[in-house]
């Protein structure tokens, strides 16, 4: 699997890479077929009153497409990260099941039907 990680509006830290490394990872057990993850996050404006607000969005090719989670805005990176990283393992889920439904109902129209007496029937 190939990681990308893009920040804007500031520096990475070890630390943020080293979250977003294990969000991957995690989003890897869950589904291995992944090919590629592209991690963005950064620092759209500096709000005077609020502080900063944080944003994220990861986007993911899979076989067959390609799955992106919107950007998540948090005032904490870390639970931006978090965020889109719980909302990518969803749809990979949902995915993963839509993929599996549509093998089965493939495989059922393909297979043979079998009479009573258990021979197979052209």
């Amino acid at each position: 699997m190939i990681l990308n990680i893009d920040s804007r509006g500031f520096d990475l830290s070890e630390s943020i890479r080293a979250a977003i490394q294990a969000s991957a990872k995690k989003l890897e057990k869950v589904f291995p077929r992944i090919h590629a993850l592209h991690y963005s996050v950064e620092v759209p404006s500096k709000h005077h009153l609020k502080g900063p607000r944080y944003t994220a969005r990861v986007e993911m090719s899979v076989p067959g497409g390609e799955i992106v989670v919107k950007k998540i805005e948090e005032d904490n990176l870390y639970a931006a990260i978090h965020e889109v990283s719980e909302r990518a393992k969803g749809k990979l889920l949902k995915y993963s099941k839509k993929k599996k439904s549509a093998k089965a109902r493939v495989s059922q129209v393909l297979a043979p039907a079998e009479s009573a007496s258990g021979t197979f029937i052209d």
